[in-house]
């Protein structure tokens, strides 16, 4: 029996029982701009008002404060991001 056939399955056993440090789901800014996203698709899906780059700040205040409160200092990417996202 070679050494690789025996070490092989312990390999995989360490690291699919090692936790991941940080995942999407538990960073505050990946999740205030989800939840900022989903609140424009849902104007967007509704058909009753036209959300374009040039006036998005207008819907979904709070989700977008709460964008600005935890993405602080990084912000102005992420909001050029967004005009992106609305001008596709």
């Amino acid at each position: 029996m070679h050494l690789r056939q025996l070490f092989a399955p312990l390999l995989v056993c360490s690291i699919s029982a090692s936790p991941l440090s940080v995942t999407a789901q538990e960073d505050p800014v990946y999740e205030a701009f989800e939840s900022f996203k989903s609140c424009i698709k849902v104007i967007q899906e509704s058909g009753e008002q036209e959300v374009t780059s040039s006036n998005y700040s207008e819907f979904c205040t709070t989700e977008l404060d709460n964008l600005k409160k935890v993405s602080s200092a990084s912000y102005p990417a992420i909001q050029n991001i967004i005009v992106q996202w609305l001008s596709q």
